[in-house]
């Protein structure tokens, strides 16, 4: 972070904390062409700071033309408090009910947040030991990546737990499983219990086996906590839908589905809008916005030049774009 690192004659970048996941970045693209130079800013993902664990994002100074991502374009996340609340209520629910709670993960981030809150929360006494498994061998192996970073990159506060506390990603009840067998172990415990596994939109990964087997009680739950894409299992299981194609299986879905973004990893509409107005040394004359689905971006571009009085363009696939 922070370094000027030459790419090409003519051409260096600096990377910037974007605070989505451990290590990621933003980019400022320095390109000269004879006495004039450009900058040109990508914002790669960009997070959903405050964090348990990383530092905030940073800002680029200034940029003549800036790439920005529009994932949440559109929308605004719920505030964290509210969302740590509801996930509470709803493993107590769980729990009276003696039923599984099911949240499909990403191995990156969205697992090492969960997991995070649930130490705090069982230590505290805000919830119960219940028997939480985490079936993911990529979201395990990260999580020791993780650990082995933690006094590098993350935020003061977390260091600082992570010194007096020990290990934020481990409590009581937690069993974390690599190994495909370890499932017939997992359905063996009698509920309640929470199961997280990859992938984060339900396709792939081990969770549509899990699915197959706990998504037909309507006792059970299935939590939706990430962003979701077309066409995917997950957003099929956030509209609702009942019917269900997991692998070659067809099921009818009866278990409830709910769904929390407050612990989304990706910046909403509102924190896009801020993270441009830092940009100021010099002010960018032209947006692209892209990472994003059409009504998202189409969105953030209208708002960006209502904002900013800029040139903001959605990007065309094939089509070439000319800076000035």
């Amino acid at each position: 972070y922070g370094e000027n690192k030459v790419l090409l004659p003519g051409i260096r970048a600096k990377a910037i904390n974007s605070g989505h996941i451990l290590g990621s970045s933003s980019f400022e693209i320095f390109v000269s062409e004879g006495k004039a130079e450009k900058r040109l800013v990508f914002s790669s993902d960009l997070g959903n700071s405050p964090s348990n664990i990383l530092p905030d994002m940073q800002y680029p100074e200034g940029g003549d033309a800036v790439f920005i991502e529009s994932t949440y374009g559109n929308e605004l996340h719920e505030p964290k408090e509210n969302g740590r609340q509801k996930l509470k209520d709803i493993i107590k629910s769980v729990i009276s009910r003696q039923a599984v709670l099911l949240i499909p993960v990403f191995a990156i981030e969205r697992t090492q947040e969960l997991l995070w809150e649930l130490n705090q929360w069982i230590k505290k006494g805000d919830i119960p030991a219940i028997p939480v498994f985490l079936d993911s061998p990529l979201a395990v192996k990260v999580t020791d990546v993780y650990r082995k970073y933690a006094k590098e990159y993350f935020n003061p506060e977390a260091k600082k737990f992570f010194t007096d506390s020990g290990d934020p990603f481990s409590f009581e009840g937690l069993d974390s499983s690599s190994r495909p067998k370890e499932a017939k172990k997992i359905s063996k415990v009698n509920p309640p219990k929470i199961i997280l596994a990859g992938s984060g939109m339900s396709d792939g990964g081990r969770i549509g086996g899990y699915i197959s087997e706990y998504g037909r009680d309507p006792k059970n739950e299935i939590l939706i906590i990430s962003y979701q894409a077309e066409g995917t299992l997950g957003r099929r299981m956030l509209e609702q839908k009942k019917e269900l194609h997991i692998g070659k299986k067809k099921i009818r879905l009866r278990a409830k589905v709910s769904s929390i973004f407050s612990f989304s990893s990706h910046a909403d509409r509102q924190k896009l809008l801020q993270w441009v107005e830092k940009i100021n040394s010099p002010r960018p004359k032209r947006f692209f916005v892209i990472h994003g689905e059409e009504a998202s971006s189409l969105s953030l571009a209208e708002a960006l030049k209502q904002k900013t009085g800029a040139d903001c363009t959605v990007p065309e696939c094939g089509k070439e774009y000319e800076i000035a």
